[in-house]
C-alpha cells in the first residue's frame, strides 16, 4: 500500500515528468498540497524535501518551492552510462510481438545498446508509468508501439518531455498523429480492402468483417472494408460488422459470431478478421457448429503470424514485416541517436509504410453462389 508520503512525492514527481510544472516553475504552496491529498504539513514538507535532495526541486528563501531544470544534470549523467534503448509495446510475449522484439533486440545488441522492454497492455495508465520511468533512468532512445492509438492519449505531455530532453524516439505499426513522430507501420487500409477483395472476387457476397477499434490498425482495416465493397458494387450490411476493444476482447467478437450464424435467413459466406488471433477463436466457433472452411464458409486472417499455419485449416493471411519492421527500427533509432535529427524532411525520410500482400491458403475459396460475369 502506498504511504501518504510517497504519494504526495510520486503526484509531485509526475507533473514535473509530463510538464505541468516547467523549470524554475514555482509549484503549489504546502498548504494547497496539503487540502488536495488531506494529509498533514509534515507529510508535505517530508516529500518536498526528498524530492529537493534528490534534484528534482529547489528552494528559494521567502519565495517558495520551485521545480528543477534536470536536463544538464541528465545530460552529465548520461555521459558514462551504457548505452540504453527502451522498447515499449503493447504486449511483449504474444502473438507478433516476439518476432518484432527479436529483430530490434539482435540488431540493437550488434550497435552496443542494452535493450530493456516494457509492455503496456494497451493501458494508458500503464504507459504512463513506463514514461515516468524512462524520463528518469536516462535511455538513450525509445521505439513505442501506441496505445490504444485510435482514441486520444492522455499521455502526450510525457512525450513533449521526452522531447524537451532530446530524446530521440520512434513509433512501430502505429502513430500518435500529435506528435508527427518518425514511424513504421503498414498500410492498413489497404490490407483491409485485399482481405475483402480477395473474397468478393471469389464470388462471395456475404462478408462479415471484424475489427478492432480502439487500435488505429483495426480502424484503417475496416475502412479497407468498406471501401472493397463500394468499389466493387457489393452491398454493406450494416449487423455484419463486428466491432470490439481490449477490453471486450475475450466475449464480443465471439459472442457476436454466433448471433449472425443464428440467423438462418442471410447466410454469410465470409467473413474478414482484424488479425490472426481472432481468426482462430472464429475457425474454433466453426468448428463446433460442424460449419467447415473452406467448403462452407471462407476466412482471412491478418498478419501471417505463425498462428496461420499451426491450424488444421491454413490461413488465408496479410504477411506483416514483423522482423523485419523490428530490424528498421532499431536502424532508425541508432542513426538517430548518432546524428540527432531534428528536421522534418529527415523525418519524413526515415518514416516508411509498409506494403500488405495476401498470402493465399486454404482458408478461402470459391462461394458457391459464384456467378459467370
Amino acid at each position: 500500500m502506498t504511504t501518504k508520503y510517497n504519494m504526495v512525492k510520486q503526484a509531485v514527481k509526475s507533473k514535473i515528468l509530463d510538464g505541468t510544472y516547467t523549470p524554475h516553475q514555482k509549484i503549489s504552496s504546502e498548504s494547497e498540497l496539503m487540502k488536495e491529498f488531506g494529509v498533514s504539513r509534515h507529510t508535505v514538507r517530508l516529500a518536498i524535501g526528498d524530492l529537493v535532495t534528490k534534484g528534482w526541486l529547489y528552494r528559494e528563501q521567502g519565495s517558495g518551492t520551485f521545480c528543477a531544470d534536470r536536463s544538464q544534470l541528465e545530460r552529465e549523467q548520461q555521459i558514462d552510462d551504457q548505452k540504453k534503448i527502451a522498447i515499449i509495446t503493447t504486449y511483449i510475449s504474444d502473438y507478433i510481438f516476439p518476432s518484432i522484439i527479436r529483430g530490434a533486440e539482435a540488431r540493437l545488441s550488434e550497435e552496443g545498446y542494452q535493450v530493456s522492454l516494457f509492455s503496456t497492455n494497451n493501458n494508458h495508465e500503464n504507459e504512463r508509468m513506463i514514461l515516468e520511468k524512462i524520463l528518469t533512468q536516462n535511455f538513450d532512445g525509445v521505439i513505442v508501439e501506441p496505445t490504444k492509438s485510435a482514441i486520444p492519449n492522455p499521455n502526450i505531455t510525457l512525450y513533449l518531455n521526452v522531447e524537451r530532453l532530446g530524446t530521440p524516439y520512434i513509433m512501430i505499426n502505429a502513430t500518435y498523429d500529435e506528435l508527427e513522430p518518425i514511424n513504421l507501420v503498414m498500410d492498413d487500409e489497404k490490407g483491409g480492402f485485399l482481405q475483402t477483395e480477395h473474397l468478393i472476387k471469389l464470388g462471395h457476397q456475404n462478408i462479415v468483417g471484424c475489427f478492432k477499434t480502439d487500435d488505429i490498425q483495426g480502424a484503417n482495416r475496416m475502412k479497407g472494408f468498406l471501401k472493397a465493397h463500394r468499389q466493387h458494387h457489393v452491398p454493406i450490411t450494416p449487423s455484419n460488422i463486428i466491432t470490439y476493444n481490449t477490453e471486450n476482447r475475450d466475449s464480443k467478437p465471439v459472442e457476436k459470431l454466433k448471433e449472425i450464424l443464428a440467423n438462418k435467413t442471410d447466410q454469410i459466406t465470409g467473413i474478414v478478421c482484424y488479425n490472426d488471433e481472432i481468426a482462430l477463436d472464429f475457425i474454433e466457433v466453426f468448428r463446433n457448429m460442424n460449419i467447415q472452411i473452406p467448403e462452407d464458409i471462407s476466412i482471412v486472417g491478418y498478419d501471417d503470424s505463425f498462428l496461420a499455419n499451426v491450424s488444421e485449416v491454413k490461413l488465408t493471411s496479410i504477411k506483416h514485416p514483423k522482423i523485419e519492421m523490428g530490424k528498421t527500427a532499431a536502424d532508425t533509432i541508432v542513426n538517430l541517436i548518432e546524428n540527432q535529427k531534428s528536421n522534418l524532411d529527415q523525418i519524413a525520410d526515415s518514416s516508411k509504410i509498409y506494403e500488405p500482400e495476401l498470402v493465399v491458403r486454404s482458408s478461402t475459396k470459391e462461394s458457391l453462389n459464384l456467378k459467370s460475369t
